[in-house]
C-alpha cells in the first residue's frame, strides 16, 4: 500500500485520521457493533499439533476445537478455486494464538495465501476466499497513552538498565518476549528501540502480525500501515484485522501474567 501520510506532521496525520472518521459517521451515521470475539480466545494459545494425510476439513475442525472459536468455511466459494473439504493435508500448526494455527493449516493448501483469507465476524471465524474477506479498509485511532506509560526498561541483576523493555506489571527482569503467546515466549531477545512508543508499536505489529498477514488482511499485497503519535496508535486495515488489534489492546490492559517465571 503506498504510504500517502505526511511524514513530518505527526499531529497532522492524525487529524487527517480523525477527519476521515468523521466524514464516515456523518455520512452514513452510528453503527450497531455486534458482538465481537472475546479477546481472550483470539489471544488465547492453541496447542501445538500435526496432521499427517488427515483432510482439510478435520484438520479445521481440530483447530476450532483446540481455540475455542466456531471456525466456518465457505465450501462452495472455496471450491470456486478448487480448494475442497476431502482434500488431504500433511504438515503442522504454528505455535501460538488461533491466527497462527489457521496460517499453518491454510499454507498446506495455499502456500502463499493467494486465493484464501478468513474474516473475523461476531461469534465466528469464516474462511473463505480473497474476493468474500476484502472488506473495506479502515483507519482507526486507538489511545495507548495508559499502556504507553506503563513500559520501562528492564534492569539487570544489578539494577541497570538494559536494552529490553517490560511492562512494569510484569515479573522482574521479564522483557516484553514473556508475554504469553508470543514468539520465544520466555526468552530475551535484543531491541535497540529507542523509546516506548516505538517498542509498543514493534509490540502490535509482532503479537497481532495476523492483523497484517495475507491471511486476514484480504488484500494482495496486504494492506498495512500502523505507527504511534501523540499517543494514539493509528492502524489501517481491515475490520478484521482492526478486531485483531483492538483484542491485544484489552488483552494487554488485563496484565496478563507471564508463563515462565523469572528468578
Amino acid at each position: 500500500m503506498t504510504r500517502i501520510w505526511p511524514r513530518r506532521f505527526p499531529v497532522v496525520r492524525v487529524a487527517i485520521a480523525a477527519a476521515i472518521g468523521c466524514v464516515v459517521f456523518f455520512r452514513h451515521g452510528p453503527r450497531a457493533q455486534p458482538q465481537e470475539l472475546p479477546p481472550e480466545l483470539l489471544n488465547r494459545r492453541v496447542p501445538y499439533f500435526t496432521f499427517r494425510n488427515e483432510s482439510f476439513s478435520d484438520v479445521i475442525g481440530r483447530v476450532g476445537q483446540a481455540s475455542g472459536i466456531r471456525i466456518d468455511v465457505d465450501w462452495p466459494a472455496l471450491a470456486a478455486v478448487d480448494l475442497m473439504p476431502d482434500q488431504r493435508i500433511t504438515g503442522s500448526t504454528y505455535l501460538g494464538t488461533v491466527s497462527d494455527a489457521l496460517e499453518g493449516v491454510v499454507e498446506r493448501v495455499d502456500s502463499i495465501f493467494w486465493n484464501v483469507r478468513y474474516r473475523c465476524e461476531p461469534g465466528r471465524i469464516v474462511i473463505s476466499t480473497v474476493a468474500d474477506c476484502a472488506k473495506p479498509i479502515e483507519c482507526r485511532a486507538y489511545d495507548v497513552r495508559d499502556l504507553l506509560g506503563e513500559l520501562e526498561r528492564v534492569t539487570d541483576s544489578q539494577g541497570l538498565k538494559t536494552t529490553q523493555w517490560r511492562f512494569h506489571w510484569q515479573p522482574a527482569r521479564a522483557s516484553l518476549a514473556a508475554l504469553p503467546g508470543l514468539p520465544g515466549s520466555g526468552m530475551h531477545y535484543p531491541s535497540w528501540r529507542p523509546d516506548a512508543a516505538s517498542e509498543l508499536q514493534a509490540l502490535v505489529m509482532d503479537r497481532a502480525a495476523a492483523a497484517f498477514s495475507r491471511l486476514c488482511a484480504g488484500a494482495d499485497p496486504p494492506q498495512k500501515i500502523a505507527w504511534i503519535e501523540c499517543g494514539q496508535l493509528v492502524v489501517v486495515g481491515t475490520p478484521s484485522a482492526q478486531q485483531e488489534v483492538r483484542a491485544l489492546l484489552q488483552y494487554l490492559r488485563r496484565h496478563p501474567e507471564s508463563e515462565r517465571k523469572f528468578r
